[in-house]
């Protein structure tokens, strides 16, 4: 059974994407709270990373960037799932060789994503950059108040 990260940020509502990615025969690895390295990830044995956008879309964005900037991992094919279109047509100008679903789409964007990886990953350096002026919690949606582990 192929397996497959999630990467999203509400336990409660990733049940559904989990669920949805289990009947297309997939096994499923959601850590809502844990960090995870790019080693662990590439050592664990995914065939696709599926984040989720329709939660905080700019940490799913910085997620698109940190896997697709270290070498251990930017071969892995991402899939990003739901998430409101101006925002992800945003994501889609930095990172267009990933794959873009909505929710009841998910399987079938995993497997073509899986059948047909990026040969060449685009590493988009930029992301990171971008909002000239912002601090580094500022362009993450950290605010005042917030706990960060």
């Amino acid at each position: 059974m192929p397996r497959v990260r999630l990467y999203h940020w509400k336990a409660e509502e990733a049940r559904a994407l989990i669920a949805k990615l289990r009947a297309a025969g997939y096994e499923v690895v959601h850590k809502p709270e844990a960090r995870t390295s790019t080693r662990e990830l590439k050592e664990s044995g995914a065939v696709a990373v599926v984040i989720d956008l329709s939660r905080m879309p700019s940490h799913g964005k910085y997620v698109g960037a940190w896997l697709r900037g270290s070498k251990s991992t930017r071969h892995i094919p991402l899939v990003f799932v739901g998430g409101e279109a101006e925002k992800v047509a945003a994501i889609k100008k930095q990172l267009p060789d990933a794959m873009y679903a909505s929710v009841a789409g998910i399987a079938g964007a995993v497997k073509k994503a899986i059948a047909s990886p990026p040969r060449e990953p685009i590493v988009p350096r930029q992301m990171m950059e971008s909002a000239p002026g912002r601090t580094a919690a500022q362009k993450m949606g950290i605010r005042e108040g917030n706990v960060v582990g």
